[in-house]
C-alpha cells in the first residue's frame, strides 16, 4: 500500500500591528500653548498627565481662565483659591496676555487684590474680573496698580461691590476697550472710572439700578458707546451727560427713559436710518404708544407694502402707578405728519392693527391711515380691551373717507 501524504497545514501571517502616533505631541511647544490658551486653566493643568513631554507645557501658556462656577447651594471650600496661588506662584514671572477670574464664592477680597496685582505685574493685555459679594458690607477696592496699568487694553468689570478709586493722573495709558456690568453700580464711583480713560474707544455700561442714577462721561476718544440698563420700576430716572467728540454709535436698550444730553457730538449721526428696501413692518407699541416713531418710520420706509401695528400692554401695566408720571413720559399724541410719507401714497397695500381700544389717538391715526393710504387694498382691526361699544366703533371707522376706492376694513 502506497503511503498517504499528510494534508498541508498552512499557519495564517500574524497581523502587522498598527503604529499609533501621537501626532498632537510631536507639535511645536508655541503650537501646543496656542491651543490650550482656548482651555479654561483648570483643564490646561490636567493635561500634564498624559506623558512627560506634556508635563509643564500648560505653565507657558499665556491665557489663565480662572472660573469657581460658585453655586450657592453648596457649600464652599478654599479648593479654588489654593488652585489659583498654586498656578501663579509655579509660573513665576512669565507674563499673562489675558487674565480671566471668575470668582464669586470667594470671600476673602484681600487674595482676589493679590491676584490682581500679580495679573498686573506680569503685564496682562486683557482683564476680565467678576466678583459678588453676597454680603451687603463688603466693599471691594480695585488696588491702584490696575489703573496704572501700561499694557491694558481690554477690561471688563462685573460686580455688584467694586469701588472705584483712581489716581488722579496717569491712568490706563493704553485701555480702549472698557465693559461694566453691575447690580445697583454706585454712580459717583463709576463715573471716576470713565473719567480716567484718555484712549477709550469702546465702553459698554450694563446693569441694574435701584436709585435714580446721574452719571458724567467724559471720554475724548470715545467711537462707541453701549448703555443697557434695567430699573426696578419705570420711576427711575437716570442722567447721562456724555462728552466724547468723536463718539460714531450709541445704542441704548433701557426699560427706563433716561436723560441724555450729549455734548460736542461732531461725528455722531443722530437720526433714524432710511430703510429704501423694507417692504414689511411689525411695531408693538405696548401702551406707552409712541406715535413718533410710527410716523418717523413711515417716512424713512418709501417702499413699506406690509403693516403691522401691535398693541401689548404687559410691559408697562406691571411697573408704576403713578398717574402723572406715566402721563408725562408714556402719553405721546398723535400729531399728524407735515408731510405723507412716500409709501402711503405709493406703495402701502395692507394694514393690520391688533389691540385696538378705539381711544382718540388711535382713531387719528386710523383715519389719517385710512384718508392717506391712496393704494391700499386691506385694512384689518383686531379688537383689544374696547372703551366704547362694537357698533359705535363700526360707526367711526364707516365715515372716514378712503383714499383708495378698493380698500375694504374688517373689524374682529
Amino acid at each position: 500500500m502506497g503511503s498517504q501524504s499528510k494534508p498541508l497545514i498552512l499557519a495564517k501571517k500574524p497581523k502587522p500591528q498598527a503604529v499609533v502616533t501621537d501626532r498632537i505631541s510631536e507639535l511645536p511647544d508655541a503650537v501646543l500653548c496656542h491651543i490650550l490658551s482656548f482651555l479654561p486653566t483648570k483643564l490646561a493643568v490636567r493635561t500634564s498627565i498624559l506623558s512627560t513631554r506634556w508635563k509643564n507645557i500648560w505653565a507657558s501658556v499665556h491665557n489663565l481662565d480662572f472660573d469657581d462656577e460658585y453655586d450657592p447651594w453648596i457649600e464652599r471650600d478654599d479648593s479654588f483659591s489654593m488652585f489659583v496661588d498654586r498656578v501663579l506662584s509655579f509660573r513665576g514671572s512669565a507674563d499673562i496676555h489675558k487674565f480671566r477670574l471668575h470668582c464669586s464664592g470667594v470671600e476673602d477680597f484681600s487674595r482676589i487684590d493679590g491676584w490682581i496685582r500679580t495679573a498686573i505685574d506680569r503685564n496682562a493685555v486683557e482683564f476680565d474680573l467678576r466678583v459678588y459679594s453676597y454680603s451687603d458690607f463688603q466693599i471691594f477696592e480695585l488696588p491702584q496698580s490696575l489703573f496704572m496699568s501700561k499694557t491694558l487694553v481690554v477690561l471688563k468689570l462685573n460686580s455688584d461691590c467694586l469701588r472705584y478709586v483712581p489716581p488722579k493722573s496717569g491712568c490706563f495709558p493704553s485701555l480702549k476697550f472698557l465693559h461694566v456690568t453691575g447690580d445697583y453700580p454706585d454712580d459717583e464711583s463709576i463715573e471716576k472710572l470713565f473719567y480716567c480713560c484718555p484712549v477709550l474707544e469702546d465702553l459698554t455700561i450694563d446693569g441694574v439700578v435701584r436709585h435714580d442714577a446721574d452719571v458724567y462721561i467724559s471720554a475724548p476718544e470715545l467711537k462707541t458707546l453701549r448703555i443697557s440698563l434695567s430699573g426696578e420700576d419705570f420711576s427711575t430716572q437716570n442722567s447721562f451727560s456724555i462728552n466724547a467728540p468723536k463718539l460714531e454709535k450709541l445704542d441704548v436698550m433701557e426699560n427706563s427713559l433716561s436723560n441724555y444730553i450729549v455734548k460736542n457730538p461732531k461725528s455722531l449721526a443722530c437720526s433714524v436710518p432710511a430703510f429704501d428696501n423694507l417692504s414689511e413692518l411689525k411695531l408693538v407699541l405696548h401702551n406707552c404708544d409712541n406715535w413718533e416713531l410710527l410716523t418717523e418710520l413711515l417716512k424713512r420706509s418709501p417702499n413699506l407694502e406690509y403693516l403691522v401695528l401691535e398693541h401689548n400692554e404687559v410691559a408697562c401695566t406691571i411697573y408704576s402707578d403713578d398717574e402723572e408720571y406715566f402721563a408725562e413720559y408714556f402719553d405721546h399724541e398723535w400729531n399728524t405728519p407735515e408731510t405723507v410719507p412716500v409709501c402711503l401714497s405709493a406703495h402701502l397695500k395692507s394694514i393690520t392693527i391688533r389691540g385696538f381700544k378705539g381711544d382718540s389717538d388711535e382713531m387719528e391715526a386710523a383715519k389719517y391711515l385710512l384718508e392717506k393710504g391712496k393704494v391700499l387694498n386691506k385694512v384689518t382691526i383686531y379688537a383689544g380691551d374696547l372703551l366704547c361699544s362694537r357698533e359705535e366703533l363700526d360707526e367711526e371707522l364707516e365715515l372716514i373717507r378712503r383714499g383708495s376706492r378698493t380698500c375694504r376694513v374688517e373689524f374682529f
